[in-house]
């Protein structure tokens, strides 16, 4: 899961980690399809607990020391929740920036252009 920075959560199976927002929709499409599937005697009570969306944080290894002797262990790691850059903090602020120079008839950054030239675009 290191690198997956999609989930999809169904309280029948739990959660499951994507590389891409699109393998996260698809598979809770899926799961909303096979709800559907199975709803000839009325829909699952729990069918609107399917969601996706983007990790936000996770738990990452921050200490690994020796442990104390007569602990019974050989090293003490400690952990903690580490929030995780959000891309879509750097579009908006490039879109402010891009709105601002638009409206009073300036020229953007160039730096700001091309990141908003290169950010993906979502079909819906």
């Amino acid at each position: 899961m290191t690198n997956a920075e999609w989930f999809v959560y169904d309280p029948i199976d739990g959660a499951s980690f994507y590389a891409t927002e699109v393998e996260a929709r698809d598979r809770a499409e899926a799961l909303l399809e096979e709800e559907r599937d199975d709803s000839g005697d009325g829909w699952n009570e729990h069918v609107n607990q399917i969601c996706y969306g983007r990790v936000m944080g996770r738990v990452e290894q921050i200490k690994c020391a020796p442990a104390p002797e007569g602990s019974g262990f050989d090293e003490y790691w400690d952990f903690a929740l580490k929030t995780l850059a959000d891309p879509g903090g750097q579009a908006m602020a490039d879109a402010r920036v891009l709105a601002h120079s638009y409206k009073h008839d300036s020229n953007p950054p160039q730096d700001v252009v091309a990141r908003a030239l290169a950010y993906p675009v979502r079909s819906i």
